[in-house]
């Protein structure tokens, strides 16, 4: 006799689809790290961008300070920053985060995400350097984070009808997808790893340039295959808070998110 919860992940099972889209699926030399019986424990999906898209943008432009309020520097600037994400070329979506550290900082975060290399070309080519001569000051520390990834790097998982980042500018979610669940479940979701190992290259690097007018600017470059994770977690929504001492590390505060 089949239980009510069998049944459930038998017909949960069929019909599923893969994360990797079809128009980015080939043979696979690496075979998946699931077993062709398993079955996701839940339901999950992944965004679908068009096939046209064959490169994102996510540019991570931050600040922090030690002061109660922001430097004069740090307000010009997020001014500066929302006038042109909203002007020519500007990015697809905006996220925008606030987190107090450890140390005491005061942190603010922008992420801006583009579905055409060429917008953001031109749009950073119309404006001046987040880490600029312009922004160097005592009173604050400015850092830029910028990613090229194409569709063939990068992957993204949901577990509900809610996108983020800069899945946000893609078409629509998948169905319920099949590479989740399990440990490897992220590789596999990533089109490149059907044909590619992903192993690290090079050696990572930190330049100073400190002959930089007024602040020091340090260049860090990591090795290849290097892997950044985008994990947003809605505070704000019930089941999240019914269950946030489970989430760990718990002794730290959510970065709040603020709105865009």
């Amino acid at each position: 006799m089949m239980s009510s919860s069998s049944r459930w992940r038998q017909r949960r099972g069929e019909g599923m689809e893969s994360a990797i889209p079809a128009h980015l699926t080939v043979e696979r030399v690496h075979p998946p790290r699931k077993s062709t019986s398993f079955r996701p424990p839940y339901p999950s999906f992944s965004a679908r961008f068009d096939p046209a898209v064959e490169q994102v943008v996510m540019a991570y432009l931050g600040v922090q300070y030690a002061t109660p309020q922001p430097p004069a520097v740090v307000t010009i600037a997020l001014a500066e920053l929302l006038a042109s994400a909203h002007g020519v070329d500007g990015p697809d979506h905006r996220d925008q985060a606030r987190y107090l550290d450890q140390a005491g900082y005061h942190n603010i975060l922008n992420i801006l995400y583009w579905t055409d290399p060429q917008d953001f070309d031109r749009w950073r080519d119309h404006h001046e350097s987040w880490t600029g001569p312009q922004h160097r000051s005592a009173e604050a520390g400015f850092f830029s984070e910028v990613l090229q990834p194409t569709t063939q790097h990068f992957e993204t998982l949901f577990s509900s009808d809610r996108t983020d980042g800069v899945s946000v500018a893609s078409n629509k979610l998948s169905g319920e997808i099949q590479e989740h669940g399990y440990w490897g479940g992220a590789r596999d979701r990533i089109p490149l790893a059907q044909t590619d190992r992903l192993d690290p290259s090079g050696e990572l690097s930190v330049e100073t340039d400190r002959h930089a007018p007024r602040a020091a600017i340090m260049t860090v470059r990591p090795v290849s295959n290097t892997g950044q994770v985008l994990a947003y977690l809605p505070w704000e929504y019930p089941a999240v808070l019914s269950r946030g001492s489970q989430v760990k590390p718990v002794s730290r505060p959510p970065l709040e998110t603020a709105p865009v």
